[in-house]
């Protein structure tokens, strides 16, 4: 398999779980764009069918712009923007 394969079964087992909350770090990272738009969607999906509160780690903005409802920039230890 290749990364991004081991990736989408790595949150596939951990979205069968139905976990309350779902962590993920950087979930997208080093990924294609098509790669990138598939396990973003998919994630938006689970959430929106599910009501399962997620919680994204990442450096892109423009995804975490484009695929949540909610974003908290964090810069050190104050909050930048809040939305």
């Amino acid at each position: 398999l290749s990364g991004g394969q081991k990736r989408r079964v790595a949150i596939a087992g951990v979205m069968a779980m139905k976990p309350d909350v779902l962590v993920l770090d950087e979930p997208a990272a080093g990924l294609d764009p098509m790669g990138r738009e598939e396990i973003l969607m998919g994630i938006r999906s689970f959430q929106r069918e599910t009501g399962t509160t997620v919680v994204i780690v990442s450096h892109s903005m423009e995804d975490m712009a484009k695929y949540c409802d909610d974003i908290l920039e964090l810069s050190s230890v104050t909050t930048v923007l809040s939305a």
